[in-house]
């Protein structure tokens, strides 16, 4: 009579755990280097983190300025004499994503991005970064993946 399968036997059964333990072994053999060789005792003194200690107390006063233009906003960017206020995509898109204020006296200039994938406008306005010239930004449009260069002359 002649067997078609082969019986398993505790043999074969020990060589597959012989096996694993021998995986796991060297797994944690690394491990256990790289544990030891990237602990250290002595700690280096991180000098942009440390604060100095000081006595001194500094009263802050602030006045908080309401835009009825600036819907939600995401990062405030300067140019010049300028602040450049990026908003939020989702907004209605009737909304443009751009929102120029002056610095001094504080108050709102214009808005500019029409909020689109058309020509003449952008998605998003995810980077605003200043040009040479004090009177230019370029604009990092992060889901159409373009730049865009404002004026803050033009209207």
């Amino acid at each position: 009579m002649q067997r078609y399968f082969k019986p398993k036997s505790w043999l074969s059964k020990l060589g597959f755990l012989h096996f694993i333990m021998k995986k796991v072994t060297n797994w944690g053999l690394l491990i256990f280097t790289l544990l030891f060789v990237s602990c250290s005792f002595e700690r280096e003194k991180n000098k942009f983190l440390e604060l100095e200690k000081s006595d001194k107390v500094f009263n802050l006063k602030g006045e908080k300025f309401y835009f009825p233009e600036i819907i939600n906003p995401l990062f405030i960017n300067a140019v010049g004499d300028y602040l450049i206020i990026s908003e939020n995509r989702r907004n209605d898109p009737k909304y443009p994503l751009i929102r120029i204020l002056k610095k001094s006296p504080l108050g709102y200039h214009s808005s500019k991005g029409k909020s689109g994938f058309g020509p003449f406008e952008i998605p998003d306005a995810t980077l605003v970064e200043p040009r040479k010239n004090d009177s230019t930004f370029i604009v990092y449009s992060g889901m159409a993946k373009t730049f865009t260069d404002f004026s803050l002359t033009d209207t």
